[in-house]
Order: C-alpha cells, then structure tokens, then sequence
C-alpha cells in the first residue's frame, strides 16, 4: 500500500502462515534477539536499552499503535504490524526489519499480538478508506488555506506546518 492510494479491506495482504507453536516460538526467538532489548522481554517497552532512547519504546501489552490503517483506538490489522515491522520508523529508534524472511517477520507479528490481550478479545478494525488526493490546483490550494486557518491547525502544526506551533509543546500521544 502506497501513500494517496485507496485502501480497500479486501487488499490487504494476510499472513500465509497459520499461527502454530512453531511459528509463535520463532517469534518469541525473533523478539528476544531483536526486539527486546528496547520493547522489554515482556513488551512493556522497558528493556535496557529503553531510557536511552526517544521516543520511548512502545508498550506493545497495550495493543495501542500508532501506524496503522484502522480507526483511532481500534487494533491494527496484522499487515499494519507486519509493514512496520518490515520498514521500522524512520526518526526513531524502530529499524527496518526488511532483512529478515517474510515468515520470521509474519513469526514476530503473531508474538507481538500474543503480547497483548485486545487481540484475543477483539478484532482488528476495518481499514479506513484513503481516496486518491486530488490534483492540486490554485482553486484547492486556496481553499486549503482557507481551511487551515478556519479549523485553527497552525494553532499545533505551526503556520507553516512544521509542528511548532504555540500548543505544540503541551500535546502528547497514548503513552504520554
């Protein structure tokens, strides 16, 4: 899935794998390698290495992620974990995974899910649906303006929309 283009739940790439011991202990393998000494053994985002970084690991027993194509609040689908984990998060600590095979990365998405008990009592959400953005014109982009200024954006994104505006230093995310 690229950025400006539709998402369409049927689209969505599923794990090939079937979620079994074997598969779960590659994970658990993976995730002690790879993954805990930020995120915690237990997926607290605790371990040793956590305090060095920013931002802070996330606590992945909350079931809380901040990239994923579904609803605010919802859980992620499985591929929203697996792209993340795949392509990390560049300007944080989060490397890119792309290295590993696709089964040991599918392997780390079903350890991450076991981490947190939302995903054994609810659902993912549905992806939201992104439309193609429309071309930009003279007409749209003045009307974004009118709008920006309308809805008070800079009042966080700043007037030219880097993130520096006057409450941009009181906003936090889930974890503080």
């Amino acid at each position: 899935l690229e950025p400006a283009t539709a998402v369409v739940a049927s689209a969505i790439p599923r794990s090939p794998y079937t979620t079994t011991p074997s598969l779960l202990r590659l994970g658990r393998t993976t995730y002690a390698d790879r993954c805990a000494g930020c995120h915690g053994s237990g997926g607290q985002g605790d371990g040793p290495d956590a305090r060095y970084l920013s931002p802070a690991p996330r606590d992945l027993t909350r079931g809380q992620f901040m990239f994923r194509t579904t609803e605010s609040g919802s859980l992620p689908t499985d591929w929203d974990i697996y792209r993340t984990l795949q392509r990390g998060l560049p300007g944080t600590s989060m490397p890119a995974w792309s290295g590993l095979p696709e089964r040991t990365i599918w392997a780390l998405v079903a350890f991450v899910k076991s981490l947190s008990p939302r995903f054994a009592e609810e659902e993912p959400g549905v992806p939201i649906v992104v439309p193609a953005a429309p071309p930009a014109s003279d007409a749209s982009i003045a009307r974004g303006r009118r709008v920006y200024a309308r809805m008070q954006c800079g009042t966080c994104h700043g007037r030219t929309g880097r993130g520096d505006g006057p409450a941009a230093s009181t906003l936090v995310d889930d974890d503080g």
